[in-house]
């Protein structure tokens, strides 16, 4: 399986390992990494995760339409969670979590606070609170913060996708499943606590 989803929503990466340039990075499929993009847009993120400037990617960008931007066939191997030297990235105890696994971006802010204009503000890559407005119906607090949350036609084709990737992994066990923040604790926070997770694993299931 190679592209799943339309032509006209394939926009091939060139942040990419494949059997062409790098064949021993592309290991068999073991899992799936979920992420949130911090974009205002999945047109601005895939952009962006095309550009050679990025030095990241992924195989998925999720649409909060339920459009869904394929960037690299799944025979192909992402850089969508590499870590750094000093802390290597790690899946199912192993390291090596870009050769081995699919990534999806989410396309969402993220936490978010309220400024003092009265609106909601997203945390730039940067780390400072500027710039995208996020309207109060997309936001949810929690006791730890206030996070933008992912849509509904978003989730359902996110599991829909999920369920296709479950057909190509070893087994469609819960840890075949994880977020950002797993693989990378200490550095990255995503998916957030908004994160869908009990569908996520049953989408996996092929139960969605």
């Amino acid at each position: 399986m190679d592209w799943i989803v339309p032509e006209k929503f394939r926009f091939p990466t060139p942040n990419r390992w494949h059997a062409g340039n790098k064949p021993g990075m592309v290991l068999p499929l073991e899992g799936v990494v979920m992420h949130y993009d911090v974009a205002g847009s999945a047109k601005g993120s895939t952009s962006w995760l095309c550009n050679p400037k990025a030095g990241a990617s992924a195989h998925f960008v999720v649409d909060r339409n339920g459009d869904v931007y394929q960037l690299a066939p799944l025979t192909d191997r992402t850089w969508h969670a590499g870590g750094t030297a000093a802390s290597p990235t790690k899946f199912l105890g192993k390291t090596g979590v870009n050769s081995r696994t699919v990534g999806i971006e989410m396309n969402c802010w993220g936490p978010v606070r309220l400024g003092e204009d009265h609106v909601w503000h997203a945390q730039l890559p940067n780390g400072k609170w500027a710039g995208p407005v996020v309207p109060d119906v997309d936001v949810v607090t929690l006791p730890d913060g206030s996070w933008h949350k992912y849509t509904e036609a978003q989730i359902e084709a996110s599991c829909l996708l999920i369920t296709e990737i479950g057909k190509l992994l070893p087994d469609t066990s819960p840890t075949r499943i994880v977020g950002h923040a797993d693989v990378d604790p200490g550095r990255k926070i995503d998916p957030g606590p908004l994160a869908p997770w009990d569908r996520w694993r049953r989408a996996l299931r092929g139960q969605c």
